[in-house]
């Protein structure tokens, strides 16, 4: 007969901390559906807050010597809480001022710090959104791609959806790179820079004042066709 592994006081106080984010979340974020001023100066607090007060609770864990997998889940927990508190403040409603893209573009990188430490189809499928409203439509059918692969049966299920909403011919197929942890990470997919083609195009036309600028204008762009940008 074994004793049962008593677990840390400070793992209780992070999870105790994350049920209170998850109360806020409701209470003072999602209850201020026409005012994202509001909502981000209460999801600032959080963040100071309950938070960074998580965070702790596992920064005296990992002094501690305590197991770096248990650390490292519970802290991908922990930002995993922290992306659901920014995609409330982005989606919760009211006048788009710019403040909901900022905040989805906040969603996606806490999405994956999460991700780093321990991938989740939960939060392979909550990137997959943000990605979407931020129109970064093959990223996001990665990041759906990767919920399929890893077998969660409702998620999957969504994920098939959200896929064939995004890509319903079916022609975003990129590969996926693999992570350590065996599962592919949603990438950055390429569209044109139109900046550098449109300089290129110009420096063509001016190409009867030198030669060379057609060359100049040439090589730009193939540049922004070609190399082009994340979506």
């Amino acid at each position: 007969m074994t004793d049962d592994v008593q677990t840390p006081k400070e793992l209780e106080i992070v999870h105790s901390y994350l049920s209170d984010v998850d109360e806020q979340i409701e209470g003072r974020i999602k209850s201020e559906p026409e005012s994202i001023g509001r909502r981000i100066f209460a999801a600032q607090e959080i963040q100071r807050g309950d938070l960074a007060l998580a965070h702790r609770e596992l920064d005296k864990l990992q002094a501690q010597g305590f197991d770096p997998d248990v650390i490292a889940a519970t802290r991908s927990a922990v930002f995993f809480k922290e992306g659901n508190l920014t995609w409330a403040v982005a989606t919760s409603g009211g006048p788009n001022t710019g403040d909901q893209t900022r905040w989805l573009k906040k969603t996606v990188e806490v999405f994956e710090k999460s991700l780093h430490l321990g991938p989740t189809a939960g939060a392979y499928y909550n990137l997959g959104l943000a990605l979407k409203l931020l129109d970064r439509k093959s990223s996001a059918v990665e990041a759906f791609r990767n919920v399929e692969a890893m077998g969660d049966p409702q998620l999957s299920m969504e994920a098939h959806k959200e896929i064939a909403r995004l890509d319903p011919n079916g022609r975003m197929t990129p590969a996926l790179p693999t992570s350590g942890a065996g599962h592919a990470v949603a990438g950055r997919s390429k569209k044109p820079h139109w900046g550098f083609i449109g300089w290129g195009i110009a420096s063509i036309l001016f190409a009867w004042i030198h030669p060379f600028l057609f060359f100049v204008g040439a090589g730009l762009v193939a540049w922004g066709a070609f190399k082009g940008r994340p979506d």
